[in-house]
Parts: C-alpha cells; sequence; structure tokens
C-alpha cells in the first residue's frame, strides 16, 4: 500500500512531461486573490484528480473555437461555457488548467441581461498536481444567482501540451500533410482547454470545423465527459462525423494507448492492423463504450472499472452472439490468464488488484489502468450475470440501466449495487448489497475470478 502511493511517475497517461508550476497567463502577473479554492470547506473535493468546483455548477453546454497553426504547433482561441449556479454562496469558478495554457482573458456575460458588452473576470492559476493545475475565477457578485445562466468566455493559447500531439509530414504515412491530434483521457484534456475534467460532468458540446468549401459547425448531440473531446486534424483536411455510425481513425505509433471510443470518431493505433482478430476485437470493445463509457460513465475514476467491466462484458457478448461461444471463451480465457500472470508479478496483496482502487490525491489517475480494471470488471458482471439466471434477461436489465443514466450529468456521491442488480437478485443465495461492497469490490486477489472462470463452461453468461 506504502509503494502505491508513493510520488507518482512523472509521465501521464500520454507519456509526456512537463513541470506544473500553476500556469501563464497574458498582462499582469499579480492576479490578485479570488476566494475560494479547491481545498475550501465550501468546494468540496469529490473527485481527487480534479481541482475544480464542479459540483457547484450545471455545465448546459461548451463551444471551442480555435485556430490551428502547424508552423509553429501552436492552437489559440477561445472556450465558451454555459453555466447554471446551483449554489447560493458561490463566487468563484474553479476549472482544471495546465502550465501549457496561456491564459489571455476571462470574461463573463448573462443572456438575460442583454448587454452589449461582457464583465472582464480576474483570475488566478495555481499549482494543483504534476499533471495539471488550478484556474479560479472572480465571477462578478451581481450576475451569479443559482439557475441563472452566464456564459464565460477563455481566450488562450496552448502548444505542447500533455493531450496534444503535433506530427510533420515526414512522419505520416502519405508525407504530404503534417498532423495534430490529441488524447484526452485520463485527465489530459485540461492541457487543451480549461474544464471541469472529471468523468462526474456530462455535457453536450460544439466546435467549429474547417473545410475547404465552407464552413461546418460539429456538434455532439449526446453528452461524453470531457476527457472524450478529442481533435484529429490533417493541414486542412479535417473529419468529424456527429451521425450514428462507426468512424475509425488510425493513428500512427506515437499513439499513446491502442484504441480510444471518443463519440462519433473511434481513435486506433495503425499497428493493430497487423491482426485482424485484436482489430475486431478492439473495435466492439470501443463500440461497447459507446453504452457505457461515454452513455453511462462512472462518476470517478476510482470507479473505472464500471466502465471497462461493463464495456467488457458487452464486448464479449457481441461477439458470441457474432462469431459463436467459441471464439468468446478463447479470448475470455487468454485475457483471465494474463491476469494471473500479473497477479503473480504483482502480488497477491498489491492494492492494484482490488476491483477499486482508492486515488490518493496528486495520484494520475493513468497511472493505475490495468487489467485489472477490465478483466476483474468483467468478472463482476459475470458474476451478477449469473446470479440473475438468464442471460437474456439481464440484457435487458443492462438496456433499461443504459437508458436511465445515459443523460444523467451528476456526480453519484456513493454507488450502490442497487444500481447493478436486480431487485429480486438480491438476497439470493445469501447476496446483499452490503455484502457486495466490502467483499467484491475493495477485495485482493483473484477470489471472484473463479467464479466467473467456472461461469464460461456453464452456458448461462452466453460466453
Amino acid at each position: 500500500m506504502a509503494e502505491l502511493h508513493q510520488t507518482p511517475t512523472s509521465l501521464c497517461c500520454c507519456r509526456k512531461s512537463l513541470p506544473v508550476s500553476g500556469g501563464r497567463f497574458a498582462g499582469d502577473s499579480n492576479r490578485p486573490s479570488v476566494g475560494p479554492g479547491p481545498q475550501d470547506p465550501r468546494c468540496p473535493l469529490v473527485d481527487v484528480a480534479s481541482a475544480s468546483n464542479f459540483r457547484f455548477f450545471q455545465l448546459q453546454h461548451f463551444h471551442l473555437d480555435l485556430r490551428l497553426n502547424f508552423a509553429v504547433k501552436e492552437m489559440s482561441g477561445w472556450l465558451v461555457l454555459d453555466l447554471v449556479p446551483v449554489h447560493p454562496a458561490v463566487c468563484t469558478l474553479v476549472l482544471d488548467s495546465h502550465p501549457s495554457l496561456l491564459i489571455h482573458s476571462i470574461d463573463c456575460k448573462v443572456p438575460e441581461d442583454r448587454r452589449d458588452e461582457p464583465v472582464s473576470l480576474t483570475y488566478r492559476l495555481d499549482p494543483f498536481t504534476e499533471y495539471g493545475s488550478s484556474l479560479s475565477i472572480s465571477l462578478p457578485p451581481d450576475a451569479v444567482k443559482p439557475g441563472r445562466l452566464i456564459q464565460i468566455t477563455v481566450r488562450y493559447t496552448t502548444t505542447d501540451g500533455p493531450a496534444i500531439w503535433w506530427l510533420d509530414s515526414e512522419l505520416t504515412c502519405g508525407q504530404s500533410r503534417p498532423l495534430v491530434f490529441t488524447q484526452g483521457h485520463s485527465v489530459c484534456n485540461r492541457s487543451f482547454f480549461p474544464c471541469f475534467d472529471t468523468p462526474a460532468v456530462k455535457t453536450k458540446r460544439s466546435c467549429p470545423v474547417p473545410q475547404l468549401h465552407r464552413p461546418a459547425c460539429f456538434s455532439c448531440s449526446s453528452a461524453p465527459p470531457s476527457c472524450m473531446f478529442q481533435l484529429c486534424l490533417s493541414s486542412t483536411v479535417l473529419h468529424v462525423s456527429a451521425v450514428p455510425q462507426c468512424d475509425i481513425v488510425f493513428l500512427p505509433p506515437s499513439f499513446p494507448i491502442v484504441a480510444m471510443e471518443n463519440p462519433c470518431l473511434t481513435f486506433i493505433i495503425a499497428s493493430i492492423l497487423e491482426s485482424s482478430e485484436f482489430l475486431l476485437i478492439d473495435v466492439i470493445h470501443e463500440i461497447a463504450h459507446g453504452w457505457f463509457g461515454n452513455a453511462v460513465t462512472n462518476a470517478t475514476w476510482e470507479e473505472m472499472w464500471l466502465s471497462e467491466g461493463l464495456a467488457t462484458y458487452a464486448q464479449r457478448r457481441i461477439t458470441t452472439e457474432a462469431y459463436g461461444e467459441a471464439f468468446t471463451c478463447l479470448e475470455t480465457v487468454v485475457r483471465l490468464d494474463a491476469l494471473h500472470r500479473q497477479l503473480r508479478l504483482l502480488g497477491d496483496n498489491n492494492p492494484v488488484s482490488k476491483l477499486q482502487v482508492k486515488f490518493e490525491p496528486g495520484v494520475n489517475p493513468s497511472t493505475l489502468m490495468n487489467l485489472f480494471t477490465y478483466e476483474k470488471g468483467f468478472c463482476f458482471v459475470s458474476y451478477l450475470s449469473e446470479l440473475c439466471g438468464d442471460v437474456q434477461r439481464f440484457d435487458g436489465f443492462l438496456r433499461v440501466r443504459h437508458d436511465e443514466d445515459k443523460i444523467s450529468t451528476g456526480l453519484r456521491d456513493h454507488l450502490t449495487f442497487g444500481l447493478v442488480v436486480p431487485p429480486d437478485v438480491v438476497g439470493r443465495g445469501g447476496l446483499n448489497s452490503v455484502s457486495l461492497s466490502p467483499d467484491l469490490v475493495v477485495g485482493l486477489g483473484a477470489d471472484l475470478w473463479s467464479v466467473s472462470s467456472s461461469c464460461l463452461h456453464s452456458g448461462t453468461l452466453g460466453v
């Protein structure tokens, strides 16, 4: 346990490292203090990976308007946040930011006031963790009222932040155009734009899209979290789709992970094309994230297994229906074997073998992503499916949960397993919501795996 909570690695989830010293802003460096920060008791940190006071506001929409300069590898533009305060005493807006962002100005406008000129706001940048900083913005007292819409505009420039990857044309396949793409998972998008960088906040967003013949605007009608907002641009050619189809962009080997389920446009590393089987599994897994991960989202990064475990279960249900039980069983057994091998390397009592790992402040959530997040999460969901006794009925329950939770943008302070276990299953065989939480979520080792592995051969899970 002590080793887990020592000073974390200097590399974040996208393998870039920048020193953190608060941040930068244009103009006067002596900004005034701006009230309660993220450590203030009025601003409770539910998500320890976020400096923001997201619980004080409802984010209804954000609009990002950027200009890209490939010559100097720089993005500049503005971000517009449509916010509704939900707390009567709030006087400060705190956003997640990063030292790579150069803040030029911040202003506020109240649409119902119909004023021509927005009000310029003061702000302060402070260190938060090695992967980000906090941007504290003083709000005008006469404009901030609970339930009243305000628009915050942040004008800024960003260059080589951890979320942004610039490639010269020589490093691309055609070697004819330069390329830039972003990767925000888990906590990197705060270096792309100031935001509530937490999965607890989900909102609709829009962004102008440069095209050769006519301007267009990309608008995402769903409401994924901030880490799922990505950009991929090659010189003047940009492809973004807002229709319900599976669009994929294959990225160079510098892409820091295998695949990412961005809404409307999945990012996949090009090296996976060498194996059609791995490509098939990964594409289906990212499609499954459209239901679990993007639509139904874990509230904090401690609950990442809710996204990956449910998505892995859905992925294997899809492959079972499409390619048969043998295909899914083989892939599952291989992954569970890898999980056991990882456990032998780490030790039975290693805290990362928990289904839900406790994050300490300052620890980058991406450093704790491993096979346990995926496979132990899958085993837990499979275990519930076995208890249900009918895989089709359990599928129906998951569909209901998806439909009920997909539009939620709030944070659940405590996820009870009443959200996961069908009511009539609770209590079956001595199972109840009280015994589920301590034993299966925070327990160490492989107690649950043997149960789920035996289910693979029973036919009750459909895998």
